[in-house]
């Protein structure tokens, strides 16, 4: 039999060798999160863009990057620590009173102004869950991090950021054109104070864009705070109308100076025109694609029950669209020794919530639709 040190004094020789060659030993158990703070250039040896000091916050930036709805939402993530909702309440308009010397200032807070009273009171509210949890991973294998460079880090670290990235614009893009289920439809054009959904054709004609900027007119006074998000086929007849429609360039280039980065390809009317490549836009319906993130749509109609009219953009006020995230994108990672890989986990918790109304002066989104 041998005793605990004849075990010993052979295993410590094997770990003096070890220590003498400069070979370091890491537990393949061991689970770290990825602390945000380091960047691709403190890499300076081989093997050391895939520590976990670089990934943090180098996967958090591209998210940010790549995220085009997310520009167009307001932000509560500070409002959600620890919270699964987050509350908004709906403060319209307070009425206006006179002032009469020895006369008490109308301070009635009714909230039913029918009867005399005042609309002081706010009684409604929009509930933003926050109940999506998306989670996105990969292997990277010995092999590869014995070879590495910054460039297989740039790609790693490119794809987990675009897999959550997308994922969340899916789903804010989603809640946007759910909420253009419920619309009231239109007459063609904006000939009426009711209109939430406006018709176009196959290309746009400088007379639809007198219409989109009437409608958003009638609804906040002025194009201040409007972004037009048109799918590419109609940006490109946009873009072809000459200059009287009023649309102009980023730059001279084809879309725009840093459209890579917002997907804002120009200007129109004081509005920003955004292009976008989501699954929900130049459809009439919409398939769930649980690896992308996207929920099943089933269209909608405003003519008539056949739900296959086909959503070429809108236009979006932006006190319509809000976003909170309880936790950021959060980077951990774990050594899987059966695979000799490193396993690298993204996930995220958040939660979206659109206020738009079907009532004329409450409208914050406005349907361009192609009318089948």
């Amino acid at each position: 039999m041998f005793n605990n040190n004849e075990i010993a004094q052979p295993l410590m020789s094997v770990w003096t060798r070890f220590q003498l060659a400069n070979v370091s030993i890491e537990d393949p158990l061991d689970i770290n999160t990825l602390a945000g703070g380091a960047s691709a250039a403190d890499a300076n040896s081989v093997g050391q863009e895939f520590v976990p000091e670089v990934w943090g916050q180098a996967i958090l930036d591209k998210f940010q990057q790549k995220t085009m709805m997310l520009g167009l939402a307001n932000d509560l993530s500070s409002e959600a620590v620890g919270a699964d909702k987050v509350h908004l309440p709906h403060i319209g308009v307070t009425p206006l009173s006179s002032v009469s010397a020895g006369t008490a200032i109308d301070s009635d807070v009714t909230s039913d102004s029918a009867g005399g009273g005042s609309d002081r009171m706010i009684t409604t509210e929009t509930v933003l869950e926050i109940s999506e949890h998306k989670v996105t991973s990969l292997f990277i294998p010995d092999a590869l991090k014995a070879q590495s460079s910054y460039n297989l880090f740039n790609m790693y670290s490119d794809q987990l950021a675009y897999a959550i990235a997308r994922g969340v614009d899916n789903y804010l893009m989603y809640k946007v054109v759910d909420n253009l289920t419920t619309a009231h439809g239109s007459t063609s054009g904006a000939t009426q104070d009711t209109v939430d959904m406006l018709e176009i054709g196959d290309a746009l004609a400088s007379s639809n864009i007198d219409d989109i900027f009437k409608a958003v007119i009638l609804e906040t006074g002025s194009a201040e705070g409007w972004t037009m998000v048109l799918s590419p086929t109609l940006y490109a007849s946009l873009a072809a109308l000459d200059s009287g429609a009023g649309f102009v360039r980023g730059s001279s280039a084809p879309l725009g100076a840093g459209f890579a980065q917002t997907g804002v390809a120009g200007n129109i009317l004081g509005m920003n025109v955004i292009v976008s490549q989501s699954p929900y836009l130049d459809v009439a319906s919409v398939s769930a694609d649980a690896d992308k993130g996207i929920t099943a749509w089933t269209g909608f109609d405003t003519n008539d029950s056949t739900n296959d009219d086909i959503l070429r953009g809108f236009c979006i006020h932006e006190s319509a669209l809000y976003y909170a995230a309880s936790q950021a994108p959060r980077v951990q990672q774990s050594y899987q020794h059966r695979y000799l890989s490193d396993l690298v986990t993204v996930d995220a918790i958040y939660g979206c919530a659109v206020r738009n109304s079907a009532v004329a002066g409450d409208r914050r989104i406005i349907g361009l639709s192609k009318n089948v």
